[in-house]
């Protein structure tokens, strides 16, 4: 196997000087214009031309080249695209009020364009969608102006998914229209801040609290179901209530959003300035309870509450103050980071304390435009740094808490403590590496190309490893890669990489890499193969 070395000034230059002296091969020339062609009809199933719907051409495998993303038909519901590279399309058709391909059960329709080819029989159908329409009262029969009203559509598994939605006018109409073939049922919400008198919870079609007692509405192709009416209830149900304050001090915390989810429900309320909160027209079960704050420095909390009969349950909370880490990006020498809030800082947490086993996950952190950052509410965890980068144009050299360079990207913080003298050092020392496969059996055949450092010592940090995939004859991309030595694998699409174990299993068909700061490295690869 080889590995060659180019550098993209150079490769510019090149072109330049050859240009001046009118001696530019044909190859690198501006590439001809194509010629082909794919033109046809948008019709409804019942035959007739749709017209004004937006068509779109997505290229699944070719030779490359540039083609329109969409059109819109013509009143006879005609579209065509033109100066098409050969290659193999996928078609597909939208227009409001009708069903999207991709939600029947109809395959998508693909087409096969030859060098110059002009295909001018393709015809996309696209299905009318169906309509539920009814009206929204309060328990007065009075219209709910401006209130949101969900269908949610019952999947093959069981569980419902929210297919489209509309907000009541002034009589309380509401309509939803484009909805695929099958099992629906109809919700609508008003949110305790939106009534002073009364709390509406969320009710279901025909007037109950539950999603299990729902009435099933089964729609098909181009039918309306008119009449489905929703009368909300005040104070339906039972209630959850309760007051969330800072542990010590009883400081009430305001502007927090409270989560209750559980099967089938999700509500959310966000605490007053008195801490409290509110959750009204809860049918009988059990429930998870979350805060996760954003803005104010307390630890996230989840809670288990179950309600047992229609009645009010108080809940009170009270959240402890979490930990802090502060600190400013900076470039190596001291330089500062050009546009700062294009980059994401993300905190990978290992809790210490087993109460807060619970808080595992990641956390970002908020970049101000001097490279100023804070990262809050951690509980007492083991931090993990990372920096991401538009193409990963940076990547983090070193950590610094202020003049000592800790030896790992990662720190111990305590709940309640202030970490705020971090340096987080970017270096822009990065090259490109590009994975060619060869022997491509089949054009459209996917590769897993995994990158890792050449360093065994780092084989067991999955963080630093780098993937990318190749398609047919498109190179694996790996843009950003930190100037260094490295092991190049690439896997077929059957084939699992298995971290450390695989690396050793199959170090015999790595190829190892030396990537420079500023280069492009092109780099054929035999795959490997299950």
């Amino acid at each position: 196997m080889r590995a060659t070395t180019r550098c993209h000034h150079l490769s510019i230059r090149l072109v330049i000087f050859l240009m001046t002296l009118g001696a530019v091969p044909s190859s690198m020339a501006a590439p001809q214009e194509a010629h082909g062609v794919i033109s046809g009809y948008v019709v409804s199933d019942a035959g007739r031309p749709v017209k004004y719907a937006t068509v779109q051409l997505y290229m699944t495998s070719s030779s490359g080249g540039k083609y329109p993303h969409s059109v819109l038909t013509d009143k006879d519901g005609a579209f065509r695209f033109e100066h098409l590279p050969p290659g193999t399309y996928r078609v597909s058709a939208y227009r409001a009020g009708y069903v999207q391909p991709a939600q029947t059960e109809r395959s998508p329709l693909e087409v096969t364009l030859e060098e110059g080819q002009e295909i001018t029989d393709v015809e996309v159908t696209l299905m009318r969608g169906g309509v539920i329409t009814g009206r929204v009262l309060d328990e007065d029969g009075d219209p709910i102006v401006n209130t949101q009203v969900i269908a949610w559509r019952k999947g093959e598994n069981g569980y419902y998914q929210q297919m489209n939605q509309a907000r009541t006018d002034d009589r309380g109409v509401y309509r939803i229209y484009g909805l695929p073939p099958g099992d629906y049922v109809i919700s609508s919400q008003i949110p305790f801040r939106w009534s002073r008198h009364a709390s509406y919870g969320m009710t279901y079609f025909p007037g109950v609290v539950s999603r299990k007692q729902a009435e099933i509405l089964s729609v098909t192709a181009g039918s309306e179901i008119t009449g489905i009416d929703i009368s909300l209830q005040p104070d339906r149900g039972a209630k959850l209530v309760g007051r969330v304050t800072l542990a010590g001090s009883k400081q009430p915390l305001s502007g927090l959003r409270v989560t209750l989810y559980g099967e089938n429900l999700s509500l959310s309320a966000t605490t007053r300035s008195d801490g409290s909160y509110t959750f009204a027209s809860l049918p009988k079960g059990t429930f998870h309870l979350h805060i996760n704050p954003i803005q104010k420095n307390v630890i996230p909390v989840q809670k288990r509450v179950t309600i047992e009969s229609l009645k009010t349950v108080r809940l009170d909370i009270q959240m402890e103050e979490g930990g802090q880490i502060s600190g400013v990006l900076e470039l190596t020498g001291g330089r500062a980071v050009p546009d700062p809030q294009q980059l994401t800082i993300n905190a990978r947490l290992t809790p210490l304390d087993a109460q807060h086993s619970l808080l595992v996950g990641t956390r970002t952190a908020r970049i101000n435009p001097d490279g100023t950052f804070t990262i809050g509410g951690l509980p007492s965890a083991r931090v993990q740094l990372t920096v991401h980068a538009p193409n990963n144009r940076y990547f983090l050299k070193a950590v610094r808490r202020g003049e000592r360079k800790l030896a790992q990207p990662s720190l111990v913080i305590e709940s309640g403590q202030h970490l705020s003298d971090l340096r987080l050092i970017l270096s822009d020392e990065v090259g490109e590496v590009r994975g060619y496969i060869q022997s491509v059996e089949e054009a459209t055949r996917s590769y897993h190309v995994v990158l890792v450092p050449a360093d065994e010592s780092r084989w067991h940090d999955y963080a630093a490893y780098r993937h990318a995939w190749s398609h047919g004859e498109r190179p694996a991309i790996l843009p950003g890669v930190p100037a260094g030595r490295y092991l190049l694998f690439a896997l077929d699409g059957t084939v699992g990489f298995g971290g450390e174990a695989f690396i050793r299993a199959h170090l015999s068909q790595a190829v190892e890499v030396d990537v420079r700061a500023g280069e492009t490295l092109d780099v054929e690869l035999v795959p490997i193969f299950k």
